[in-house]
C-alpha cells in the first residue's frame, strides 16, 4: 500500500474533514493504518509521511495546527467540508442508478468504510470485491462470487457496463465541482475514481469515447438528476449510510414530486 504524498494528503484532508473537532497526529495515524491494514512496524514510516502531508496542508491554508499543552492538535480549515465529501458520494451513487448499476451501499461514516471515509460501492466495482455484512453490521468482502453465483474471474463487462463505470466514476467529483467548490472536477477527483476511469476506458480501446465526450455526458446525467443528488446528498449528511434500497426509495420520491409540480 502506496502512502506517498499526493495520496497521503488527499487522505488526510478528507479524514479531517469528518473529524468535527482537533486531533492528534497519533488518532490519525492509528486510524489510517487501521484503514489500509499497515503492520505495526510500519507506522512509524506513516507517521513521517503524514507529518509531511499536514506540513504541506498547513501551508496550502487547507489545514489548521493548534496547541493544547504542548500536543499538535489539527483540524480542517472547512475547505473540503462534509457537504462537499456527502455530495461526492451522492453523485456515483445517484449516476450508478441512474445507468443501472446495482448498488449496495452509499457511505460517509468511516466506521464502516474499509476503503476509505467516503465510499460508494457499486456491485460491478470488481477492484473492491463484493460486499455484505457480518453479525455486527460491518461490510466484509466476498470475492469469490457476485450476487449472481458468477465467479468474479469470469466476469466479463460489456462496452455499455464499462461506459457506466467512466460516467459513475466521473460523477463523483463532476457533481462536487459543479454543486459546492467549482474547481476543476480532475483536481476533485480521488486516486481510485481516475484509475476506475482509466482501466476502464483502456479496456474499451478504439471503441472509447473521447475525455471531452465523457465529461458531456456526465455533465448532463448530472443536471438530469440535480434534485435527486441533492436529496441524497442531505440524507447522507443526517444518516451518514444509506441501503442502495433506500437511495432509490429516496429517488423515487423527488421523481413524484417533481411530476406532481409538473401536473399543477
Amino acid at each position: 500500500m502506496s502512502h506517498g504524498p499526493g495520496r497521503m494528503q488527499e487522505w488526510v484532508t478528507v479524514s479531517l474533514a469528518v473529524h468535527s473537532e482537533a486531533v492528534p497526529i497519533g488518532e490519525l495515524v492509528e486510524e489510517y493504518a487501521s484503514e489500509h491494514r499497515v503492520p505495526k512496524r510500519r507506522h512509524r514510516s506513516v507517521r513521517n509521511s503524514m507529518a509531511r502531508a499536514l506540513r504541506n496542508l498547513e501551508a496550502a491554508g487547507k489545514v489548521k495546527r493548534n496547541d493544547f499543552h504542548g500536543l499538535d492538535l489539527w483540524i480542517g480549515t472547512g475547505e473540503h467540508s462534509l457537504r462537499a465529501v456527502a455530495i461526492h458520494e451522492a453523485g456515483h451513487a445517484v449516476i450508478d442508478r441512474a445507468l443501472l448499476r446495482p448498488l449496495a451501499i452509499v457511505t460517509i461514516d468511516r466506521q464502516l468504510s474499509r476503503g476509505g471515509v467516503a465510499v460508494s460501492v457499486a456491485e460491478g466495482q470488481r477492484a473492491l470485491g463484493w460486499l455484505g455484512w457480518d453479525s455486527k453490521g460491518r461490510l466484509l468482502k466476498t470475492p469469490k462470487e457476485d450476487p449472481y453465483g458468477n465467479r468474479i474471474k469470469n466476469r466479463k463487462f460489456s462496452d455499455a457496463e464499462r461506459e457506466a463505470h467512466i460516467l459513475g466514476a466521473m460523477a463523483g467529483p463532476m457533481a462536487e465541482s459543479e454543486f459546492e467548490t467549482h474547481e476543476p472536477w480532475r483536481k476533485l477527483a480521488s486516486s481510485s475514481d481516475m484509475d476506475n476511469m482509466r482501466r476502464n476506458r483502456a479496456q474499451l480501446k478504439d471503441r472509447a469515447a473521447t475525455w471531452e465526450e465523457y465529461e458531456r455526458r456526465c455533465h448532463d446525467l448530472i443536471n438530469k438528476h440535480r434534485a435527486i443528488i441533492e436529496a441524497i446528498t442531505n440524507a447522507l449528511i443526517k444518516r451518514k449510510t444509506l441501503t442502495g434500497h433506500e437511495v432509490d426509495s429516496i429517488a423515487a420520491r423527488v421523481v413524484r414530486r417533481q411530476h406532481l409540480r409538473t401536473a399543477k
